[in-house]
């Protein structure tokens, strides 16, 4: 790679993955945000469907509009694109603090959802300043930034606590989305100062130019590997709740006869923390063996893990806690294999087709616990979310293998093409 400035990628680096944390955490503030604000206000008496709705938002707009952000990067480089969505996404961060009914709500959360673009600038923004043996291990590091989705579980709780005067001054919640707001723009401010913008060489390319590789069947391949990796954790950052509240309700009760919210909280945080840290592993075995090879794996692990849930409920949540931890891992590992592959097959759309594959791993997000909802209510079974998972894991493994042996027969027809050249 020409012109590699250590320092400066590693710079950059450091801030993406820092911006891209607080992104995160903005995101994912309805999870805790609507759970907090449910019934307590005559406005705010809101049905499960309604809380789902909520919820899903931000996940939603968060996802689709990954590829648009993506195509500007590649365009524009990622350094003005990430301080126009930190400015930008604080305005309805801040506008929550005035929303009072469901329909406002909404509206900004599907402003503010926008954070979750972020993740298609900080690829291609960073696999930019790394050469080829360096981005897996980099993007790794980039993609722990999910860490965000943690600091909300378990710091949001305790700072609406706070706020409202431990629950006294209900009113106070207003300031957790003012303050979110701001660290917004103090962010963008940082953001400005300290870093350099960079394009990729052909950013010259017509938008369409750019969206080119949208039409090669690989790109789609890996939206369906992140669906299930990526789509899979934040899917169960919610879903985990639920389980630890219906089938681990014994482990959770406090002395006081009520339900343990915040050590649930902290168990899916421990999940989301372990699922972000690994990236970074993952992305450096990606770099030694090949995302290809590393992808299998974690396929088939997450095949494996699942049919154990499925087969049998651990009695403990301590060992329920520990499984997840290990569906968290693979996954984290998952995440940096995909985006290994990204800059290795389209060195010049990174942001592109990093968008397009993000769309498809946030709609994961938004779809698998809507499918969670109906195979609960259709079996009955808690353990019916491991059964999807486990579904998709063997759509992946099934697609990769078809697609292993078409590149070997290709290399085969190849290789007896040369041999009849060469004996004619």
């Amino acid at each position: 790679m020409k012109n590699y400035n250590k320092a400066k990628a590693n710079k950059t680096l450091f801030l993406n993955t820092l911006t891209f944390a607080v992104c995160f955490f903005v995101w994912m503030i309805f999870s805790v945000l609507i759970t907090f604000l449910n019934g307590k206000f005559e406005w705010s008496q809101w049905s499960d469907v309604e809380v789902a709705w909520l919820i899903a938002l931000p996940v939603l707009t968060g996802s689709v509009f990954r590829l648009p952000i993506g195509v500007l990067t590649d365009k524009y480089g990622g350094k003005p694109v990430m301080i126009a969505l930190l400015l930008f996404t604080a305005i309805p961060t801040y506008l929550l603090s005035f929303a009072n009914g469901f329909w406002s709500f909404a509206l900004c959360g599907v402003g503010f959802g926008l954070a979750g673009t972020s993740f298609a600038v900080g690829i291609a923004y960073t696999s930019i300043w790394f050469p080829k043996r360096k981005q897996g291990f980099a993007l790794g590091i980039f993609g722990m930034g999910n860490v965000g989705a943690a600091i909300t579980a378990m710091f949001a709780p305790k700072l609406l606590t706070y706020l409202t005067d431990d629950r006294t001054n209900l009113e106070g919640w207003v300031n957790l989305p003012r303050i979110y707001a701001i660290v917004l723009v103090a962010v963008s401010f940082i953001f400005y100062i300290l870093t350099d913008n960079k394009k990729v060489e052909q950013s010259s390319k017509s938008i369409m130019g750019l969206m080119k590789p949208l039409k090669d069947t690989r790109v789609w391949r890996f939206g369906l590997y992140y669906f299930l990796v990526f789509g899979g954790f934040v899917a169960l950052i919610g879903w985990l709740q639920r389980i630890y509240k219906n089938v681990y309700t014994a482990d959770l009760i406090k002395t006081d006869g009520n339900y343990d919210l915040e050590k649930a909280g902290m168990y899916v945080a421990i999940f989301v923390i372990a699922s972000s840290v690994i990236r970074a592993f993952g992305g450096y075995l990606s770099d030694k063996f090949g995302a290809r090879s590393v992808m299998r794996t974690v396929l088939i692990l997450s095949l494996l893990i699942s049919s154990m849930l499925i087969i049998w409920t651990p009695a403990h949540v301590h060992v329920f806690l520990a499984i997840s931890l290990m569906f968290g891992g693979v996954w984290g590992v998952g995440m940096a294999a995909v985006y290994k592959y990204i800059p290795d097959y389209y060195p010049q759309e990174v942001g592109v087709v990093g968008g397009m594959v993000g769309v498809l791993g946030g709609l994961g997000g938004f779809v698998c616990p809507i499918v969670f909802g109906y195979l609960k209510d259709g079996t009955g079974m808690w353990s019916s979310s491991w059964m999807f998972m486990a579904f998709l894991s063997v759509i992946c493994l099934v697609w990769m293998y078809k697609t292993i042996l078409e590149m070997n027969n290709q290399k085969t027809t190849l290789i007896e093409q040369i041999e009849t050249s060469w004996q004619n």
